[in-house]
């Protein structure tokens, strides 16, 4: 199984990329003609192909789940967004009886849904997030003054601006925060008693210049609110910080710092009835990786870290974990759960300062399960869990019994990765996730389901050297001349590697033949080809084994005629670290850099390599929370 992270990328290094791109990648060949000075722009018309039907789920998908606890007599609820076939994506609200059978509604909401958030206190629930409508993204806020009925809440121009993130219920006050579409964190004040009625924006304290605030929740208790974000700082770690309200909303003060270790995240936030906690996740220099984490306040503004006990299975793993959000309804708890991992851990806050782990949720069909869970008063512990488009409520009893409902049941997909110019078709390379389990393992991974382009729709169709159809990633270049090189990387079910099998053709005409060279021991993933100063060039990954506790390094592999290939040494990483080249590039003076990330303990971090006698040598590192592409 490949998994990729997404990066965002700042304008500066958009403007380095672009650089580099101009002067040295347009064909990578010093034959090629000379880019013009200044930025070109060239119109290309597009055009929409159909996809087959595998392309499309039979089956709703969802996501952005938040489990509400139950108080007395009204029932808990599972809010989440959910999308039908064919449909725009809307907010599904699950009524959860005593025994965690979910009764489904939907809540009427114009647009296309993104993300939704709930919150609840006594008999008043809150939703709020953010459609889309095509060209305008808005925020809405929806009340059920006592757990039934949903009225949307009439929201002024610049509210409905406002891209909700979280949402809280603070006596009689709806408090919904977020962004709006210039940056500005605001927060948006609803007084219940008024019928529902908005009664304020409010812009929250400003970041210094070039930073990015992106609100993570909201809470509070009478007239005090809280808000946690995290600041993106060009240069520098993410910083999460506190926002903090004693009139209900109406004024603030901050940003005020939570963490001081550099990858801290935090999840989000609650008031315990003395404090404030705050879950999420610091980096371990320990496990070298994300573990779980927790922070508490007396007033929102002071932080204190507190000492959270890391699940057993997964003490020893190379492998971020995170608590998720925390609910206060009783004891105070927040689901663990590890990036690849298909079960939550409920972990609880036993005194101030310390959380430990106490049960785990049954785990479920796929890896990368996240959620929220709940402590009740008659000693049940019940699970939120989402994963791969899916969720489920699990209630887990004093003396071990658990029931797991099914909330939504997503089917994957097949997905389209990339295209690719052979000469004779254009092949489409697509997969589909799979989940497979024996009485010793269990795996996931994707399968290919090869597509080509006929006319103005893509059908199933195999295409390539023999073969290419077992592989479900598919990198190839072709130099202009006659010569395509193609690489197919993956893993069949049941295998312990994965692996890269790579071909070249010398004409349109001419068969495929296979190459050499390109190897290495249990993880060898290539996902770019590249052709610069006259040479090939293999851009990819390698790692020890498939275990995720092995660093995934960069490798590169070069050849002169796209036949025989050998791998290139270079400083591609620390110890312990993983990197990925993403480009190779030759400057104007003749000089070959490789451009990529590494990362370390202050995350993923902009790289470029040099090529010096043979060997790739580091070179310049950008900011932290960067990469090039």
């Amino acid at each position: 199984m490949v998994t990729q992270a997404t990066t965002v990328r700042r304008p500066w290094l958009l403007a380095v990329c672009a650089t580099l791109t101009l002067a040295a990648c347009s064909g990578g060949d010093p034959t090629a003609p000379p880019v013009p000075d200044g930025p070109q722009r060239a119109v290309v018309e597009l055009a929409e192909v159909e996809l087959p039907g595998e392309t499309r789920s039979p089956s709703a998908a969802s996501w952005d789940w938040t489990l509400v606890p139950a108080d007395g007599a009204r029932a808990a609820l599972a809010v989440g967004v959910v999308e039908d076939p064919g449909s725009p994506a809307a907010v599904g609200i699950w009524r959860l009886g005593p025994d965690g059978t979910p009764t489904e509604s939907r809540l009427a909401v114009p647009g296309h849904v993104e993300a939704v958030s709930a919150a609840a206190t006594g008999d008043v629930v809150a939703v709020a997030g953010r459609t889309w409508d095509g060209a305008h993204a808005a925020g809405f806020i929806s009340v059920a003054p006592h757990r039934r009925a949903f009225a949307s809440v009439p929201l002024a121009d610049d509210a409905r601006d406002v891209r909700f993130d979280d949402v809280a219920v603070v006596g009689p006050t709806i408090i919904a925060v977020g962004e709006d579409v210039h940056g500005t964190a605001r927060a948006v004040v609803v007084d219940v008693d008024d019928g529902g009625a908005e009664t304020g924006v409010v812009a929250l304290p400003p970041v210094g210049d070039g930073e990015e605030v992106t609100l993570t929740s909201v809470t509070g208790r009478d007239a005090r609110v809280v808000v946690t974000a995290h600041v993106d700082r060009p240069g520098l770690p993410m910083l999460p910080v506190s926002y903090v309200s004693d009139d209900g909303g109406l004024t603030w003060d901050g940003p005020h710092a939570i963490a001081g270790t550099p990858r801290s995240t935090t999840a989000g936030a609650a008031f315990t009835g003395t404090d404030y906690v705050v879950t999420g996740s610091r980096f371990d220099e320990r496990r070298g990786a994300l573990s779980p984490a927790a922070w508490s306040s007396p007033d929102g503004r002071t932080w204190l870290a507190e000492d959270v006990e890391v699940d057993a299975a997964w003490a020893e793993q190379r492998e971020d974990i995170s608590l998720g959000r925390p609910l206060a309804a009783g004891p105070v708890t927040a689901a663990a759960f590890a990036e690849h991992d298909r079960y939550l851990v409920a972990t609880e806050r036993v005194a101030p300062g310390r959380w430990v782990t106490r049960d785990l949720a049954k785990p479920v069909p796929w890896s990368h399960a996240e959620g929220m869970t709940w402590h009740a008063p008659d000693g049940h512990d019940w699970f939120l869990v989402g994963f791969a488009g899916s969720a489920e409520i699990q209630r887990l009893s004093p003396t071990g019994h658990l029931t797991a409902r099914p909330v939504v049941g997503h089917v994957p997909h097949a997905r389209v990765g990339s295209v690719h110019p052979t000469g004779v078709v254009v092949g489409v390379d697509a997969a589909r996730p799979y989940f497979r389990e024996t009485e010793n393992r269990w795996e996931t991974g994707t399968t290919a389901e090869p597509m080509v382009l006929d006319g103005s729709a893509a059908r199933r169709q195999t295409w390539g050297p023999d073969g290419l159809a077992r592989y479900a990633d598919v990198a190839s270049l072709s130099d202009g001349a006659g010569t395509t090189v193609l690489f197919g990387s993956g893993r069949e079910q049941g295998e312990d590697q994965l692996r890269t099998v790579g071909w070249v053709r010398k004409g349109d005409g001419a068969g495929w033949e296979p190459v050499t060279g390109v190897t290495g021991e249990e993880f060898v993933f290539v996902h770019r080809v590249t052709r610069a100063d006259g040479a090939w060039y293999a851009l990819g990954r390698v790692a020890r084994s498939l275990d995720r506790s092995d660093p995934r390094t960069a490798m590169i592999w070069t050849s002169t005629d796209g036949r025989e290939w050998r791998p290139m040494a270079g400083g591609y990483a620390a110890e312990g670290q993983e990197s990925s080249v993403r480009d190779v590039c030759s400057l104007t003076d003749g000089e070959l850099v490789a451009v990529g990330w590494t990362d370390g303990s202050d995350g993923r971090t902009a790289a470029m390599w040099r090529l010096v006698d043979g060997a790739w040598a580091r070179g310049h590192t950008g900011p932290g929370r960067s990469a090039f592409s």
